[in-house]
């Protein structure tokens, strides 16, 4: 029988080094709580960096009305700032464009993007602990996780906690700690980066980074019904990498492309929590107040869209030290789409960090934190644009 070896103790356990699990990190670290970010891969940034999304949007409301502060502002420009891409005018930057679409966005070099993570966190006091599984989270007859089960290449190790914030995509943590769950319908897609000579060309001709770099979009099949289990992974990554072979494997050899593939699964929603409250995304909730906002936030699909985001969708009050984020927290039908883009895992991410040290520093639940976690968001530059 393998034993579990106790390790040192941090007053917060972050899972999951994507965007939101950064953020939540380095929101609580900057409250002065020791943090261990768990990773199982070994670099930063999620499906930002690992998955190639590597695109900021909504920035704004599709209007011109920004949408944004805090800590997603801060990671826009830390993503730009090491990239080859500018801020949109909006933000005071000159690249501005508001495109088809609904609203404006800005690139990112996903390689630097990661790079650039590691080195904020790590100043920040934040210890990331890279190729490592967290396992299960051990779990008292109250429903306080008292520790994280973690494998790495030392064996089995649990390290003690005293706030647990799930960042892990699939809500992983909490579902094995019995947290009710749901699951979605999915588009299926695969995206790769890849250039060629003639893009090559014109880079070196206009010096415009830009130039250089292609997102190839492939369709790996029909929609993925239910719930994702190991299987529909492989089945999507098998059909993926056939179809992105066949597709490359037709050129000639001299023009072929370089190709980056995806580190990360790219199925959009694979499962997350049923919390206090569900954010929906409706149409009814457009420029509503929330009583218990974490700030506002746009909707990447829909122009002149804005809601506020309810603090419970981050928890489920029968786990009391446990809060999630990314596109794990509690959300359904358009609403679960609004909340899994980058912007809002930023969002979601700080809240998280900054809730768990409140409810460290007061020692209550986490359930029970809001009326002092909302003045520090603001004091931090979260937008509240729905007054």
């Amino acid at each position: 029988m393998i034993t579990s070896v106790k390790k040192q103790g941090y007053d917060v356990v972050v899972v999951g080094g994507g965007i939101a699990g950064c953020c939540a990190a380095l929101a609580a670290a900057r409250e002065d709580k020791s943090v261990l970010l768990v990773e199982k891969h070994v670099n930063l940034g999620g499906l930002a960096t690992l998955g190639l999304i590597s695109w900021f949007e909504p920035l704004c409301d599709g209007e011109g009305r920004k949408m944004a502060g805090g800590m997603v502002e801060e990671m826009i420009r830390l993503a730009v700032g090491c990239g080859y891409d500018n801020l949109p005018e909006i933000w005071g930057g000159t690249s501005g464009n508001e495109q088809s679409s609904d609203r404006y966005s800005t690139n990112f070099s996903p390689t630097f993007f990661s790079l650039a993570l590691d080195d904020v966190l790590r100043k920040s006091g934040v210890t990331i602990l890279y190729d490592a599984l967290a396992t299960y989270p051990e779990v008292d007859n109250n429903n306080v996780i008292v520790g994280i089960t973690v494998e790495n290449i030392d064996g089995r190790l649990l390290y003690p906690c005293r706030v647990v914030i799930d960042c892990t995509g699939g809500a992983t943590v909490a579902a094995r700690a019995g947290v009710p769950t749901r699951t979605y319908d999915n588009t299926q897609t695969y995206v790769v980066h890849d250039t060629n000579r003639q893009r090559a060309t014109e880079f070196a001709d206009s010096g415009d980074m830009t130039k250089l770099r292609h997102w190839q979009w492939f369709k790996p099949g029909a929609e993925i019904i239910g719930e994702v289990t190991s299987d529909v992974e492989n089945d999507y990554l098998r059909r993926s990498k056939q179809i992105t072979l066949a597709h490359y494997a037709g050129t000639d050899k001299n023009e072929r492309e370089i190709l980056t593939l995806p580190e990360l699964l790219q199925i959009r929603l694979i499962r997350a929590i049923v919390g206090d409250e569900t954010f929906l995304g409706r149409v009814e909730d457009i420029d509503k107040p929330v009583a218990n906002s974490i700030g506002s936030t746009g909707d990447f699909a829909h122009r002149g869209y804005r809601f506020d985001v309810p603090y419970g969708c981050l928890y489920n009050s029968d786990f009391p030290n446990l809060l999630c984020a990314g596109r794990i927290v509690s959300a359904d039908g358009n609403g679960a789409h609004v909340l899994r883009v980058v912007p809002c895992c930023c969002l979601t991410g700080q809240v998280a960090g900054i809730a768990a040290a409140v409810a460290i520093e007061q020692n209550k639940s986490v359930a029970d934190v809001y009326d002092r976690v909302k003045p520090r968001l603001e004091s931090r530059g979260v937008a509240f644009e729905i007054k």
